[in-house]
């Protein structure tokens, strides 16, 4: 536990110097410090986390004939290809895809972020299990945060083409498409009716029941047997356990409060806003429809930066700015503890969560009972 606590207390220290005003300088020093301990932290893990037991079979198959009984999209399976080729060992994969995904989110949050260190850490605080987890999405992520200057430079063209290479890493990155859309000013109201529709779903996951059942009748034989399929395969009640409790609201008020009391209309803070808007919808029709938290990432990533501009409402006291970023990163870093102390027990393993981080495996030196560890079922016997 020790070692997670000091993990993200190096990044939430780094974030409290730079709104207590280190200098340019000082601050770049500081994100590239920290970006390395990432790389390293997460690259050179060693059975540590969730999904590495199906990534190191894909790798150790990817030159046989059969090689891609898991079926995952083609980039990947081509990048594990080479690398097997070349060196014949996955933490060499697993360190490549964690420094290209450190790389991106550094030279991101260098551009667009007027507090890259406290953009970074919030960043580890919101997708710490998704690094310590799902490399194809991750690397999707970083191609599109890249492509971000194209969205702004208008270039459309450039934006499709680096989301189509995203999608041969992970299909999900076309739900990123709509993120060409949105820098234009809707308003306020406009977004907020969609806001408000879109958590009918998520309070009253119910309400898409009878939604269906209503339209069912009208629809063509094989979309009504669809709709009901999926009726009878979702657990309506259960489905508003994903983002319940302190997490999700904490997205709203910030969330809102960022979209509402925005003081500049310019494209970039228009954008940012409108991302929050795209995520808190998203949150909220996932709950019924579960698919759509795959997309989720793309735009949290960008309602993050959006999160801290808020730290502009305090210009007039550091110290106020200092107190306020130090209560929301305080809360944020609990859902690492939180999730790495987990008694909650894995449907797949039948085992506590906390089993998947705790202790934490280094590649490089690690004791002979970290190669027992487990996290997938036929694996655990």
């Amino acid at each position: 536990m020790f070692i997670y606590i000091a993990f993200i207390s190096l990044f939430v220290i780094g974030s409290i110097l730079e709104v207590g005003g280190l200098k340019k300088e000082q601050a770049r020093r500081v994100l590239q410090f920290l970006t390395v301990v990432l790389i390293l932290f997460v690259g050179l893990r060693f059975h540590t986390g969730s999904d590495w037991d199906v990534y190191i079979r894909v790798f150790d198959n990817s030159l046989l004939e059969d090689d891609n009984p898991y079926h995952m999209e083609y980039g990947y399976i081509v990048l594990n290809k080479i690398l097997k080729f070349l060196f014949d060992n996955y933490y060499v994969l697993q360190f490549t895809v964690t420094a290209f995904v450190g790389f991106m989110l550094y030279r991101f949050v260098s551009s667009f972020s007027h507090y890259p260190i406290t953009t970074i850490t919030i960043f580890v605080c919101f997708f710490f299990f998704h690094l310590m987890s799902i490399q194809r999405q991750l690397i999707a992520l970083g191609i599109v945060v890249f492509s971000t200057r194209y969205i702004f430079e208008r270039k459309l063209l450039v934006f499709l083409c680096a989301i189509s290479i995203a999608s041969l890493f992970h299909i999900s990155a076309i739900g990123a498409i709509l993120l060409y859309f949105i820098h234009k000013n809707y308003g306020r109201i406009f977004p907020l009716i969609l806001i408000f529709l879109s958590h009918i779903l998520y309070f009253y996951p119910g309400s898409l029941k009878y939604i269906i059942e209503f339209f069912v009748p009208y629809l063509p034989d094989r979309l009504s047997t669809i709709s009901m399929l999926h009726l009878s395969n979702v657990v309506y009640g259960n489905g508003v356990n994903y983002s319940t409790g302190l997490t999700h609201i904490t997205h709203i008020i910030i969330g809102l409060s960022y979209f509402f009391f925005r003081k500049n209309a310019d494209p970039k803070t228009i954008f940012f806003a409108n991302a929050i808007v795209v995520l808190l919808i998203i949150r909220g029709l996932s709950t019924a429809i579960s698919i759509l938290l795959r997309f989720e990432l793309y735009y949290l990533i960008y309602a993050i930066i959006a999160y801290t501009y808020l730290t502009d409402f305090f210009k007039g006291d550091r110290q106020i700015k200092v107190f306020v970023t130090s209560c929301f990163l305080s809360l944020f870093s609990l859902i690492i503890i939180n999730g790495v102390s987990s008694n909650t027990r894995s449907q797949i393993t039948g085992l506590p969560y906390k089993y998947r981080y705790r202790p934490y495996y280094n590649v490089l030196s690690h004791p002979p009972e970290a190669v027992q560890r487990r996290d997938w079922v036929e694996w655990k016997n």
